[in-house]
Parts: C-alpha cells; structure tokens; sequence
C-alpha cells in the first residue's frame, strides 16, 4: 500500500510531499519517492483513487498516481497546479469527483476548483469563493 505524507519545507529540505511503501502486517514504512512540493501539508485522493491534490504553500498541486508505485521512483505524476491563496490548507475531494474544495488560512476564505479526468490539466485554473 501506498501511503502520501505531506510536510513543512524550507531551504535545506525542499521535498514536502512523499510516497511511502507501507508494509501492512508489520506497519513499517519505507520512503519510494519524494517531490519538490512547497510545504504539503494536506493531500487529499480522488474517489477513484488516481488523482492526489495536495496543498501547497500558494495553491494546490494534482498529481496521477501510477498504478501500484511499488519498486518505482514514479508513485506520481504531476498533472496540474494552480494558485489559490497565501496559505491553502484543509483539501478535499468531493464525492463525485468533480471538485476539489480547500481553505486558506491567511485569507481567512474557503473555494473550490473543478477536477478534470484526462491525460492532460486536472484542475479547472477558475476558482470559486466564498
């Protein structure tokens, strides 16, 4: 199993997002990938699980998550970002998979981006309010 871990970044350590190999009958983890993604600090899975959006200091990134990522340097695939804010936090998914809802801690606002379901953008770069 493939687990996401997101975290704060800075000069010395750029990577704030991880793919992790979880060994679920011992509960070991062992770190798979690392991405370059400015403090990462929540992600969130699409319902049909091929998609990851994850927070980032200024917006929110979506990546193509690889079938299995086990033995592979590639568990994700960045797709898309697009600017939201100061500090986006709190992603999620909505249930039909059509939009992706966040909140922004400085800003003190919360919106939503539509989600597309093809090779190329994943996230609609017109967000909404509110």
């Amino acid at each position: 199993m493939i687990v996401y871990l997101g975290c704060y970044t800075d000069d010395a350590n750029v990577n704030g997002l991880k793919a992790l190999q979880l060994d679920e009958k011992s509960g070991a983890m062992a770190i798979v990938a690392e991405y370059p993604v400015s403090n990462a600090l929540y992600q969130a899975l699409s319902p049909d699980g091929k998609w990851l959006y994850s927070c980032t200091g200024e917006g929110l990134d979506a990546f193509r998550c690889q079938a299995s990522g086990v033995g592979s340097q590639d568990v994700l695939d960045k797709c898309d970002d697009v600017k939201l804010g100061n500090c986006v936090c709190h992603v999620a998914a909505m249930p039909d998979g059509k939009r992706v809802v966040f909140a922004d801690y400085l800003g003190g606002f919360a919106g939503s981006v539509g989600a597309y379901r093809n090779e190329g953008a994943a996230l609609v770069p017109r967000p909404r309010f509110w």
